[in-house]
């Protein structure tokens, strides 16, 4: 076990031509052990209560020793976990990584986990605003058909949101966690075996260079971004937050907007752009089912890359744009506008399955 984590690890052959946008994944791998290991400290002092799980967390800032370290950086640290992790995913984009199955496949798969997990976790503090996103997400279980409503009883533990959903997604955001950790080295394990990729579409095995010391002085870059994150989080605790975050939860008294975490705001936007609640749910589960369908498709079109890049662009700006309009008021012309961007959304997708590029120097 020793040596396979020496191989993997030390001694990888690594193509010289990587530059420092491939830190994105070390960074996001060292971020998310940082955000269980957090995690783990902090459930010595939750209680998945309705009575008392807004105060616990309330008690783990102010009376916990060093409490509010550990709690402002596990809620502010999903934030920068998905920018980071859009970064990477964007990046592979513009790469056409998506030829590689295997990789791409499980990549995928570890987004669709943290957002599941972001979710649970973001669930926790029965705040105001958190307690109305339990009722919309959860509620979307109800358009399966037949035993939709069943399950949603199951999972509220009764016919309303209360202690039993709490504890359920405690748990869950207990367990997950470490199914993601599998899911990351199966995803590690898969790239090594393929290769890193290079920004110079390189695939020979020819030049190649031992992965340390030479790119484990570049992932010691990371604790550059990570010394940046801490002092920015230290000035600005709350910047990813929202006033209503403050509020306990009140089942009789919905917020005036609103409003998931940012980096849910584009899925959001593809949900309330659509008024039937069940072709919503069909459309948010295609968003990210046909970016697994976009690697295993054979192209038949070839291009090139420098056209592909302008395609991945729009598509980057028009998530940015789906998840702006997330964030503002459910209202037109900013429905109208989720609509469009939606349609965009899949247009850009489909081409994308169609072309492959002849890289030119």
């Amino acid at each position: 076990m020793l040596k396979f984590f020496y191989t993997q690890i030390f001694t990888l052959p690594t193509r010289l031509t990587l530059n420092l946008f491939w830190n994105f994944g070390s960074f996001l791998g060292v971020f998310i052990i940082f955000q269980v290991l957090r995690g783990f400290f902090i459930i010595f002092f939750y209680t998945p209560s309705v009575e008392l799980s807004f105060f616990s967390v309330q008690y783990i800032i102010f009376e916990v020793n060093r409490g509010w370290f550990f709690r402002l950086f596990h809620i502010n640290g999903s934030s920068i976990l998905f920018f980071f992790l859009y970064l990477h995913f964007f990046k592979a984009l513009y790469l056409n990584r998506f030829k590689l199955k295997k990789v791409w496949l499980r990549g995928l798969l570890m987004l669709i986990l943290l957002i599941g997990i972001a979710f649970i976790g973001y669930s926790l503090v029965f705040s105001q605003m958190r307690y109305w996103a339990i009722v919309v997400i959860t509620s979307l279980i109800s358009t399966i058909p037949v035993l939709g409503e069943i399950i949603l009883i199951w999972i509220w533990g009764g016919f309303r949101v209360g202690a039993g959903v709490l504890k359920l997604f405690f748990s869950l955001h207990f367990i997950l966690p470490f199914a993601l950790l599998l899911v990351i080295f199966l995803h590690l394990l898969m790239l090594h075996r393929s290769g890193r990729t290079s920004h110079l579409n390189y695939s020979g095995d020819t030049y190649k260079y031992v992965f340390n010391p030479f790119y484990r002085v570049k992932d010691m870059y990371n604790l550059f971004w990570i010394t940046i994150i801490f002092i920015f989080l230290i000035i600005f605790p709350y910047v990813f937050g929202d006033r209503e975050l403050f509020i306990e939860a009140n089942s009789m008294v919905s917020p005036v907007h609103i409003a998931p975490e940012w980096y849910f705001c584009a899925f959001y936007a593809v949900l309330r752009s659509i008024p039937n609640k069940v072709l919503g749910v069909v459309a948010i589960g295609i968003t990210l089912v046909d970016l697994g369908v976009l690697s295993l498709l054979n192209r038949r079109i070839t291009i090139n890359k420098f056209y592909i890049n302008i395609l991945v662009s729009f598509f980057v700006l028009n998530f940015i744009m789906l998840g702006w309009l997330g964030l503002s008021v459910a209202e037109d012309p900013f429905i109208s506008l989720s609509f469009w961007g939606m349609v965009f959304y899949f247009l850009l997708l489909i081409i994308l399955k169609q072309l492959k590029y002849n890289f030119v120097f």
